[in-house]
């Protein structure tokens, strides 16, 4: 779990550091916050569900069900005549634990490998050349 959250940590230092021309240590404190407790949250998110399950937009503002205006109704109408597109989503999807990230954190791993070897294919086609003299790999 720590080598993911420093690796997250050199990706988007490297990241910084590419796109605003600064040395990350500038926004990076000395010494990090207290980590955030992990508790379980289900009373506070069924607390909140409650209290703002009939709240829809109003234009930036939030009103009751009750209250919205006519023009999103129709919009919805319109989004949705075909289905839902989050039940479209959802459709199938079964969770498996420790799953989530896998695939996002394989692909940026993988990323970051062939952004740290810039050679890599150069050496592979020098190397296959090697291997078969005449093919004109260099």
């Amino acid at each position: 779990m720590l080598q993911f959250e420093l690796g997250q940590l050199r990706f988007v230092r490297e990241l910084f550091e590419s796109r605003e021309r600064r040395d990350a240590s500038e926004v990076i404190p000395n010494q990090l916050p207290s980590p955030i407790r992990w508790t379980e949250h289900r009373a506070f998110i069924r607390e909140t569900l409650k209290q703002e399950v009939n709240l829809r937009a109003s234009g930036a503002d939030y009103v009751q069900a009750a209250e919205e205006p006519r023009r999103s109704l129709e919009r919805r109408e319109r989004l949705n005549k075909d289905g839902s597109p989050s039940e479209a989503v959802a459709n199938g999807y079964v969770w498996r634990p420790g799953t989530e990230l896998s695939p996002r954190a394989r692909d940026l791993a993988q990323s970051q490998q062939r952004r740290h070897e810039p050679n890599r294919d150069r050496d592979l086609a020098d190397r296959s050349s090697e291997d078969h003299p005449g093919s004109g790999g260099g």
